[in-house]
């Protein structure tokens, strides 16, 4: 999230619901839920871990 944040601070209207968007896609590609366990500090090791857990 650091390294999104750094390119769309808060408040950019440039987000357009990338990381639901995101989600969507981890959830319809490899049937993981993340958003379920979404938190700001989220890394993207621990999404690749989720993924590889339930796949």
């Amino acid at each position: 999230m650091d390294v999104y944040r750094s390119i769309h601070p808060p408040g950019d209207i440039v987000d357009s619901m990338e990381l639901e968007s995101f989600c969507c896609s981890l959830r319809k590609h490899y049937g993981v839920d993340v958003e379920a366990s979404w938190r700001e500090e989220i890394t993207l090791g621990e999404i690749y871990e989720r993924i590889h857990t339930v796949a």
